[in-house]
């Protein structure tokens, strides 16, 4: 989900090319993005962009007389932006609405000749994102959930919402009542900042550690809306993602942490995930990931140090993401803690070797059959009910078989021996 950094710099790019720009045309292609239901879209037609503000996580188009228009991106909402005419010259052709494409489409005229489309599109099967339309001061009003705007922020207003705060820090940082604009990726890099853990009780900060907190969710704002706004210069911003390379915790799961080298741990919730360095954030404790520590319990190791004991007791190597996949290919990760380029409490595989009768050193074919290898210690003749790859699961003509081709009671009657299923004729064994 774009946060702080990222919708600063979308609204710094949106104020350079609409404000005091008339908006011709606003359209929309998905009725379930307008959350609201008065005024109508055809309202804000011929109104006059007068400032782009940011509320939030929502991005407010400030029109003349009251009206406004708020985006919310939610996680895979995106901007785009075109210049149809440049000093009174055709640039682009306008885009259209689509379903599955532009979803809403902002056309503004500026007096100078220009104009350009603004175009919001989703990629992602879950559609999210929501449009507000307002025409009241207090419609505008109730879109801020009441979050505190940490740069800028004084020290005591930031340690007051802390206070007393039951919840975790990683849960407290990214509620929009506290603090508005900090989601899950940076609050991690705000963590591993102010070296504190993410499950420690916000309510129990000291004094020292609220400072140091404070400190470091100003500075990984600002530093980061800098950053991001210094590589957009003057185009609009694209390839905005949570997932940023110069990051030192967030998405880096299994990879060295860049000020200890100890490898970066996570904790798994739902569709998100917490990234944390065990040695700078939690003293070397090795937090509950709600994944593969469901499967161990009370076996789960404490610390970093005591799985890499039980790993090298049982055989096997504990590799860095480095030493485990090739340059420049993707970080894939298992939902019950198998990972490929990471660092994981259960051992390795051994390279060689047999497990369950079938020779790990060549895959064994997998999926509905569940058929065994031919190299297999205990191999068997592969019997092909279709007479063709065993791999294949469709159902042909000529075979005895219900349904798809993992159906338990699939025929072994040879081929020559088998008849076509007539229509209507029930295949179900006797």
């Amino acid at each position: 989900m774009p946060e702080y950094p990222d919708l600063e710099a979308y609204r710094a790019a949106l104020a350079e090319r609409i404000e005091d720009a008339r908006l011709e045309r606003f359209s929309l292609a998905a009725p379930h993005l307008l959350a609201s239901v008065e005024p109508a879209p055809e309202a804000l037609a011929g109104r006059r962009v007068v400032e782009v503000r940011r509320v939030a996580k929502q991005l407010v188009i400030l029109l003349e007389a009251a009206h406004f228009c708020s985006v919310h991106l939610a996680v895979a909402g995106r901007l785009h932006w075109t210049d149809l005419r440049e000093d009174g010259k055709k640039a682009a052709k306008p885009a259209r609405l689509s379903p599955r494409g532009n979803l809403a489409i902002w056309d503004f005229a500026r007096a100078d000749g220009g104009a350009g489309q603004l175009r919001l599109i989703e990629r992602s099967p879950k559609k999210r994102a929501t449009i507000r339309l307002g025409a009241t001061p207090a419609a505008l009003a109730a879109l801020d959930p009441g979050g505190l705007e940490v740069p800028g922020s004084t020290l005591g207003d930031f340690a007051a919402r802390l206070a007393d705060c039951p919840r975790t820090l990683k849960r407290a940082l990214t509620e929009p009542a506290r603090f508005a604009g900090i989601g899950n990726a940076y609050s991690d890099e705000i963590l591993w900042r102010a070296r504190l853990s993410p499950t420690k009780i916000a309510g129990r900060l000291d004094a020292r550690e609220t400072e140091r907190l404070h400190r470091a969710a100003a500075g990984v704002l600002t530093e980061w809306a800098a950053r991001l706004r210094a590589e957009t210069g003057p185009d609009f911003p694209a390839g905005v993602t949570a997932f940023r390379p110069d990051m030192a915790v967030h998405g880096k799961f299994g990879e060295p942490c860049p000020e200890c080298g100890a490898p970066v741990q996570r904790i798994v919730r739902a569709e998100n995930e917490c990234n944390y360095c065990p040695t700078c954030q939690t003293g070397g404790r090795l937090l509950r990931d709600r994944a593969l520590s469901r499967l161990l319990k009370k076996t789960w190791p404490k610390t970093v140090d005591e799985a890499e004991r039980r790993r090298r007791a049982l055989g096997g190597a504990v590799r860095s993401s480095a030493e485990s996949r090739p340059p420049g290919s993707p970080r894939r990760s298992g939902a019950g803690g198998e990972t490929t380029g990471s660092t994981s409490v259960l051992p390795a595989a051994p390279p060689s070797g047999r497990r369950g009768g079938v020779d790990r050193q060549e895959p064994h074919l997998v999926g509905p059959n569940r058929l065994r290898s031919r190299t297999s210690t205990d191999a068997r003749p592969l019997v092909d009910p279709w007479g063709e790859n065993p791999a294949r699961t469709g159902r042909r003509r000529g075979s005895t078989t219900s349904g798809h081709g993992n159906c338990r009671f699939r025929s072994q009657v040879p081929i020559a021996q088998r008849r076509t299923v007539r229509p209507g004729e029930s295949t179900r064994p006797h």
